[in-house]
């Protein structure tokens, strides 16, 4: 059928199913490589993808320290003198390989440094079969890539960073970069459940004023909080260590705050703004992050977003009162979230790098 010029509309104008149904027409088969993608947080995004237009092949191990994702790969080691599996041995079998080979990919997608085994063979792989290699990668310390890496940083065909200290590490061989994260925030399971109290009975919905997430380590900012709020005030805490993805958004909405001063070290920096912080926030908490480069990048326009100096305990129960003093639920800054890292969000940044059409 024929359609006139009257009748003719703008792209950005056609109904969401209209544009939807011309992206399954043109179907991008993207294969996504990382030893990430066994948590839910990766996976889940791309199962989103899926199953809005895309054809994904996801390479993952099947065990992972103390997770496993039924379908996965036994990992092996690039190393024959080590049976620890890590990012600098590990690598994937040869049926992996295989399966990617016979899955035609139009777009590699690697979850990995450039340092990692796994990199070199996915991007050896990718150039096999003439397919679009893009990169993703965290490393903001400088003096870790060698000749090859280097080799390979100049022949990749787009890559991703985390952060700004990454982009300028690779800049001088590559400047077909973005900086962003590497998976959309699923703002569907991360939501305040202020209203759905009487479903969840047995939680004690905002009655903590902080909460913190991970490993109790001096550069995640634990010590820190325990120093400088906890033996100096009255604030309550609630600790997550290791809790099923799953039920986060309920431990989340047990809080008022979520707090995460980090400190850079000679061998590790904050590399982004955290998944920790974005969930929270997408559950409508406030948050306080350091002043660490990464955080300030990220952090410093989301609304309720507090930012302390770094390794300074007075900074940070200067924070603490400042978030938690009339508090409410903090919508702007779940909404922040939505448009800016949410799964439509993060899938539509993407497909434009994925199509190569992030510069035009």
């Amino acid at each position: 059928m024929e359609v006139s010029p009257d009748q003719q509309t703008d792209a950005k104008e056609c109904p969401l199913s209209i544009r939807r149904n011309q992206e399954i027409q043109n179907l991008m088969r993207i294969c996504v490589v990382g030893h990430s993608l066994i948590h839910p947080r990766q996976y889940r995004f791309f199962d989103y993808w899926a199953s809005h237009g895309a054809e994904i092949l996801q390479i993952y191990p099947g065990a992972w320290g103390n997770l496993f994702r039924e379908g996965g790969y036994r990992m092996t080691t690039a190393n024959p003198y080590t049976r620890e599996l890590d990012t600098n041995v590990a690598i994937f079998p040869a049926h992996a390989i295989q399966a990617v080979t016979e899955f035609k990919p139009d777009i590699i997608y690697i979850q990995q440094e450039y340092y990692s085994p796994i990199t070199r063979q996915f991007f050896a792989l990718g150039k096999k079969l003439d397919a679009r290699l893009v990169v993703f990668i965290w490393e903001n310390l400088p003096g870790r890539y060698g000749y090859f890496e280097r080799k390979m940083i100049a022949d990749t065909d787009f890559i991703i960073c985390g952060n700004r200290e990454a982009e300028e590490l690779v800049h001088d061989y590559n400047e077909n970069t973005e900086v962003m994260p590497q998976v959309g925030v699923d703002t569907d399971l991360f939501k305040p459940l202020d209203d759905e109290k009487e479903k969840y009975g047995g939680y004690n919905f905002r009655s903590y004023d902080l909460v913190f997430v991970g490993r109790a380590k001096e550069e995640k900012g634990r010590p820190l909080i325990q120093r400088g709020v906890l033996e100096r005030s009255s604030y309550t805490l609630l600790d997550i260590v290791n809790l099923e993805y799953g039920k986060m958004p309920l431990a989340y909405n047990q809080a008022k705050v979520h707090v995460s001063p980090t400190l850079d070290t000679d061998h590790w920096k904050e590399q982004w703004l955290s998944f920790a912080h974005a969930e929270a926030l997408s559950c409508g908490l406030r948050c306080i992050g350091s002043d660490t480069r990464a955080v300030v990048e990220y952090g410093s326009a989301i609304p309720h977003f507090y930012i302390c100096k770094m390794g300074d305990q007075e900074s940070l129960l200067d924070s603490v009162r400042t978030a938690t003093a009339d508090w409410k639920p903090n919508l702007d800054g779940r909404q922040y979230i939505i448009d800016t890292f949410g799964y439509e969000a993060m899938r539509l940044k993407l497909m434009e790098v994925f199509k190569g059409e992030e510069n035009g």
